[in-house]
């Protein structure tokens, strides 16, 4: 069932195992637009009953993959809901030729105006992941990019240890050997220095509504990225 977050924002999870022994969650948002159309971000598996449920919100306008990575499951919802239009990085326009892309991302900036900002990761070709934030809620909505598995146990816990994101919110070895320019990738993050975020929603964990700001700010500096007043070294 999804778990409303605010009025306009909710969010529901489903089981994921990756790399055969890393046992996660996988986070679906969806923000209910000023129209009354509902936007699904990073679509988990589709059943019936989350259908029923998603319908008693409103209607799906927007199906968002929001990186080359989390796709999975967008075929599924647009076939159950076929007048939604799919949103997805351009690096899925070959990937995914099964799907029918209406909205490149790259392309379209500024599709949700001043409800959603979003913008993508640089420097990450692999992944070309977008970062959504929900202005009214001051939700930043992330997939890859920062984990925290505080909660893990077994081999996925040892993961989260050796990634340094079992007691901290931080980005994984995994995505930081997709970095291909660093440069570029800083550059693009600074962003984040001057949002107002309350909410954190991590799509491999939890959604943290407690000390967001700080747990985004102790990953920005881990990565040195810079404020607008200041450029770091490697």
């Amino acid at each position: 069932m999804p778990t409303q977050i605010h009025d306009s924002l909710w969010t529901t999870t489903s089981p994921l195992v990756v790399l055969q022994w890393v046992h996660l969650n996988t986070r679906m948002t969806v923000v209910r637009l000023e129209n009354g159309s509902l936007l699904l971000h990073s679509p988990v598996p589709w059943s019936s009953e989350l259908q029923r449920q998603i319908q008693k919100i409103g209607s799906v306008g927007y199906i968002v993959a929001p990186s080359c990575f989390h796709h999975m499951f967008v075929g599924e919802w647009k076939e159950h809901n076929p007048d939604a239009k799919i949103c997805a990085p351009k690096g899925l326009l070959k990937k995914r030729k099964d799907l029918d892309i209406t909205y490149v991302l790259q392309e379209h900036t500024n599709l949700w105006a001043s409800e959603i900002q979003y913008f993508e990761i640089k420097g990450v070709p692999l992944l070309q992941e977008h970062i959504f934030y929900h202005h009214s809620s001051k939700t930043l909505i992330v997939t890859d990019f920062l984990f925290h598995l505080p909660k893990s146990t077994g081999f996925t816990s040892f993961y989260a240890w050796i990634n340094g994101v079992k007691n901290t919110v931080a980005t994984t070895l995994l995505f930081k050997s997709a970095i291909k320019d660093k440069e570029a990738f800083r550059d693009s993050l600074k962003v984040l220095r001057e949002m107002d975020i309350k909410v954190l929603s991590l799509c491999h964990h939890d959604v943290l509504t407690e000390d967001a700001a700080t747990h985004l700010t102790q990953a920005l500096n881990k990565l040195n990225v810079p404020t607008s007043h200041s450029q770091e070294n490697d």
